[in-house]
């Protein structure tokens, strides 16, 4: 019992120092029945949950015996199921399908863990149950609350920022998540887009002048891959944004091999790495960053020798 209290303890210090307080009092904007009827079933029931993962199930089960944690453990998998059912039960507005599913996709989550706990003290496993304090928070902290977040602020945007304490928190933006997320996408693209054509005309050359800029187009690309975590995914761009991010790592990849390949003084394996590069940047990158910009035309066939790629297609 003693891991178990040790163990809880510090888990309660631990989320009492991250908890934030999801920024849900002054819903964004004027939306319509469905939506905010919708908003006000996800509000309802993210709260018994947020308050038994914060505050109720560490602090009890911090300074009492197994079978008050088991009695905190029920009362969150009702909490947690009557979420998924009344999630089931209400009509979701288009606009909120994706938030919807990541909401389903952390409870579901949540329920696991809690299962798991649950095991763990009926075989007297102090520190499986312990250890579960803590995942339950950070589903709470990255599945949970962000889409709750969203939810309320919708149409405008659900954007991270820092709260009084310098903790990460999400708060509703000044303009749209649209707006706000291309502005993102748009900003980091041009400047990738210009440092791989500057690589690209100093990389007919095998030598240091390539690795330099190589090594530039590298640092644009971590930046491109941090700024999208920032941000939430309008729904609509939720496709457009895998393909994005697998274009980056894919690109993030041919870049290193190229690099690799100048230190190997190994041309065969720098002239496939080249090709990787154009097929990252055009094929999944550029096509992914027209397909948001065309939305909801899509483009049509890309061109490599322009400098947009992929055009819109006819409406």
């Amino acid at each position: 019992m003693a891991i178990l209290l040790l163990i809880a303890l510090a888990v309660a210090l631990f989320v009492g120092a991250r908890a934030l307080n999801p920024a849900r009092s002054t819903p964004a904007g004027q939306v319509d029945p469905a939506t905010k009827h919708y908003r006000s079933v996800v509000d309802a029931d993210f709260a018994p949950v947020e308050k038994l993962v914060l505050y109720d199930m560490p602090r009890t089960c911090s300074a009492t015996t197994a079978a008050t944690c088991d009695e905190q453990l029920g009362k969150l998998k009702i909490a947690v199921q009557k979420f998924q059912d009344d999630l089931a039960g209400t009509k979701v507005p288009p606009a909120l399908v994706g938030y919807h599913a990541d909401l389903n996709k952390a409870l579901g989550k949540l329920n696991s863990v809690v299962d798991a706990m649950g095991a763990g003290l009926d075989r007297k496993d102090y520190a499986m149950y312990a250890s579960g304090l803590g995942q339950l928070f950070d589903i709470k902290l990255d599945g949970l609350y962000p889409n709750v977040v969203a939810v309320d602020c919708w149409p405008r945007a659900a954007v991270h920022a820092l709260d009084s304490a310098g903790y990460d928190t999400v708060v509703c933006g000044s303009i749209t998540a649209v707006q706000d997320y291309m502005a993102v996408v748009n900003g980091d693209w041009v400047s990738l887009r210009g440092s791989l054509s500057g690589s690209s005309a100093v990389c007919h050359t095998f030598g240091p002048s390539c690795r330099d800029q190589t090594n530039a187009a590298l640092a644009l690309v971590d930046q491109f891959q941090k700024d999208l975590d920032k941000y939430l995914v309008p729904v609509q761009f939720k496709a457009a944004d895998t393909e994005l991010r697998k274009g980056l790592d894919t690109l993030m990849s041919a870049l290193s091999d190229r690099v690799a390949a100048i230190d190997a003084g190994d041309r065969t394996r720098w002239d496939n790495a080249n090709v990787a590069v154009d097929q990252a940047k055009f094929n999944l990158i550029a096509h992914a960053v027209g397909e948001m910009s065309c939305w909801p035309k899509g483009v049509g066939i890309g061109d490599d020798s322009s400098a947009t790629a992929w055009l819109c297609a006819a409406s």
